[in-house]
């Protein structure tokens, strides 16, 4: 799977730090972003699409945003989900 990493951007009025592109399929991108809003650091992990006849990528409705604080623990969860996947002989 090929990750897109991107520098800092911005989206609207505030700025979001653009981390990296995980492919979902031929017209969907799982879009990681850091951001900040009303004074949160916050993490983004969003569903970007592409309509058809369009390259540009649009925000979608599916996503996760938690604080930054928080991100050990995802991480945390996220190893913990590999582990058992190998376990289990999925990965």
């Amino acid at each position: 799977m090929d990750i897109t990493q991107a520098a800092t951007g911005t989206q609207g009025s505030a700025p979001e730090r653009w981390i990296a592109d995980i492919p979902k399929n031929s017209r969907e991108v799982l879009r990681v972003q850091l951001q900040t809003f009303k004074g949160y650091e916050l993490c983004s992990v969003r569903v970007w699409y592409r309509e058809r006849d369009d390259e540009a990528l649009k925000p979608g409705k599916n996503g996760l945003t938690l604080r930054v604080a928080k991100l050990p623990d995802l991480r945390d969860a996220i190893d913990n989900a590999i582990s058992a996947a190998k376990a289990e002989g999925s990965l």
